[in-house]
């Protein structure tokens, strides 16, 4: 069976089309990712993290410095993750105003709302789960010493 891509966008309405270009303006379509490809992009940007915050006295020039190269180093998978064509070819068109519209759409397709609801579902989880009393007797809040006195100080010196 031949889908069309206006069949495909009526099965997921998170496709999204935004405009690239320079000088002359095209569509390109941006899809949420894959839960594959989710789990690639978070252990790329795990990795440069680690990277980053290996090296201790990190000042915000270098964490911009950081950000720049780990979107170079990156951007060119991502764009090819979640489009139809080459990153490196869409990189060739988008202006920095269009990037940044890029970079939230994929931000908001796949993680915004996806942070929002597996929250919301680890709280129904939480409530679902019986409580488990600890097998520790818990630490009495009121004092059983007989050598602590509730005198004030005043009262003690007289």
């Amino acid at each position: 069976m031949s889908e069309n891509h206006e069949d495909f966008k009526k099965l997921n309405p998170q496709i999204t089309e935004i405009e690239v270009g320079t000088r002359y303006l095209r569509n390109v379509r941006i899809y949420p990712l894959s839960l594959g490809d989710e789990i690639r992009l978070t252990q790329l940007v795990e990795a440069s993290l680690k990277d980053f915050f290996s090296e201790e006295k990190r000042t915000t020039v270098d964490f911009v410095s950081f950000l720049v190269s780990s979107i170079k180093n990156n951007l060119s998978e991502i764009l090819t993750m979640t489009t139809d064509e080459k990153g490196e070819d869409i990189i060739k068109e988008l202006s920095n105003i269009q990037f940044i519209t890029v970079c939230e759409v994929i931000y908001k397709m796949n993680f915004e709302d996806n942070s929002k609801n597996a929250q919301d579902l680890l709280q129904k989880i939480v409530k679902l789960l019986p409580l488990r009393r600890s097998a520790q007797p818990s630490v009495n809040d009121t004092a059983t010493n007989p050598m602590i006195s509730s005198a004030s100080p005043s009262e003690m010196a007289d």
